[in-house]
């Protein structure tokens, strides 16, 4: 007979944020392209210059590149999300931490590049 200890909280929580990794790393791919691309098209309508395309670029990817990433998940990979439902994630809890870390990543990205260039000034 195989002695089954309950897991603890710690334990528990390195296996979902795995889990929660994986989902982020899944969804940044298309999140970054859909920005560039959404940026490359809103600079051929008006190009103010480099740093402001990249400003624009790191704002589109946690807004319109996770909504286009949510809208191909929703409607192609739906049985994903049973994959981390059996492991007690749900699909909001999934959308919402990883808006969460992205939108600081970028805006955190954001300043380190708008404190360069107000350094090289």
């Amino acid at each position: 007979m195989v002695n089954q200890q309950p897991m603890n909280s710690l334990q528990r929580w390195k296996i979902q944020y795995r889990f929660y990794r994986t989902f982020f790393f899944s969804t940044l791919k298309t999140s970054v392209l859909m920005g560039f691309l959404c940026t490359f098209l809103g600079g051929l309508v008006s190009y103010e210059g480099i740093i402001d395309s990249i400003t624009l670029w790191l704002r589109f990817i946690p807004t319109v590149g996770l909504g286009f990433d949510l809208i191909y998940k929703e409607l192609i990979r739906k049985e994903e999300y049973f994959f981390y439902y059996n492991q007690g994630i749900g699909k909001y809890q999934l959308w919402i931490v990883t808006f969460i870390v992205m939108f600081i990543c970028c805006n955190l990205l954001n300043q380190i590049i708008q404190l360069c260039v107000q350094a090289l000034k």
